[in-house]
């Protein structure tokens, strides 16, 4: 992982306030980039720093408490275990746990009557990969309980049970809670940064290139083709490359509708048509999908 690439962008950023920064989700990481080169950090990036110093604090101590009331195994994605990747867990914004287990509506169970709370009151809604957030009165972090994992529907991960055998120790090193294999996470991540848009944060790009250091391309490719996403992935890594890599050629999405990414700063409304139009796109192609692509495309042009 080539941290100084990062540097380099946000040294590039045409942004002159914190609201690009924030919708890529690299603020923390420019924050202390203008620390370290005597540029000053606004109040407002300031305070993102010091309630993600105290959610990095809190994290292990409620997974330690999960541990002990969730039955079952408990895979920790996304979010803080990710950004034990990072030079410093405190550079990558996060606001819950996101946990993955057999029977997700047990689990909630288990830890409402512990004492767990709604986060966001008893008639929450179901979301399409997680119940209703939960919290420990006064916590900084929500906990959100998967059933599946977030991805587009047109992409099939090995059933849930494959991904738990093969799961491995969490590097949160709290007894009890285990991750997704590597090259299983790093897939997670670009297939779930694809259901919110196709190459739309700079953190998704990240996440994966720091996910994927030391896991073999070949086995991402491999198991990326398994799972019918080769189109996302190719895509996700070859940006990854050219953001991150040393003067590497510009790909023809980064060139196109993700020039947001290089510059830091946020789509246009063409941009993001014309992302919506490639997301329709990239889908295994039938009659509805491609028509669906060609319409949004078409407006992206007009």
């Amino acid at each position: 992982m080539n941290w100084d690439a990062i540097d380099r962008l946000l040294d590039g950023a045409r942004t002159t306030d914190t609201t690009a920064l924030r919708a890529h989700r690299v603020h923390l990481l420019a924050a202390k980039r203008w620390r370290a080169t005597g540029r000053a950090v606004s109040a407002d990036l300031a305070g993102a720093e010091r309630a993600t110093a105290v959610r990095v604090l809190a994290a292990p101590i409620l997974l330690r408490r999960l541990s002990g009331i969730v039955s079952g195994p408990i895979v920790l994605i996304k979010g803080i275990e990710i950004a034990t990747h990072y030079p410093d867990q405190a550079l990558r914004p996060f606001e819950d746990i996101d946990l993955f287990v057999p029977d997700a509506e047990r689990s909630q169970r288990e830890v409402l009557a512990a004492g767990f709370e709604s986060a966001e009151g008893n008639d929450g809604p179901v979301r399409y990969h997680h119940l209703t957030p939960v919290r420990w009165p006064d916590s900084p972090l929500a906990i959100e309980i998967h059933h599946s994992l977030p991805h587009p529907v047109w992409i099939t991960p090995p059933a849930n049970e494959t991904l738990f055998a093969a799961a491995v120790p969490s590097t949160m090193g709290v007894d009890g809670i285990s991750t997704l294999l590597p090259v299983h996470h790093t897939l997670l991540l670009a297939a779930h940064a694809w259901r919110h848009g196709p190459l739309s944060r700079l953190i998704d790009i990240i996440d994966v290139a720091a996910a994927s250091d030391g896991v073999p391309r070949e086995e991402l490719d491999a198991v990326a083709q398994e799972w019918g996403m080769s189109r996302v992935w190719t895509t996700t890594v070859r940006a990854a490359d050219a953001l991150l890599g040393e003067d590497l050629p510009q790909t023809w999405p980064l060139r196109l509708w993700a020039r947001h990414l290089a510059s830091v700063r946020q789509r246009n409304a063409l941009e993001r048509l014309a992302a919506d139009g490639v997301r329709h796109l990239m889908a295994p192609v039938t009659p509805s999908t491609f028509r669906a692509g060609l319409s949004v495309a078409a407006r992206a042009i007009r």
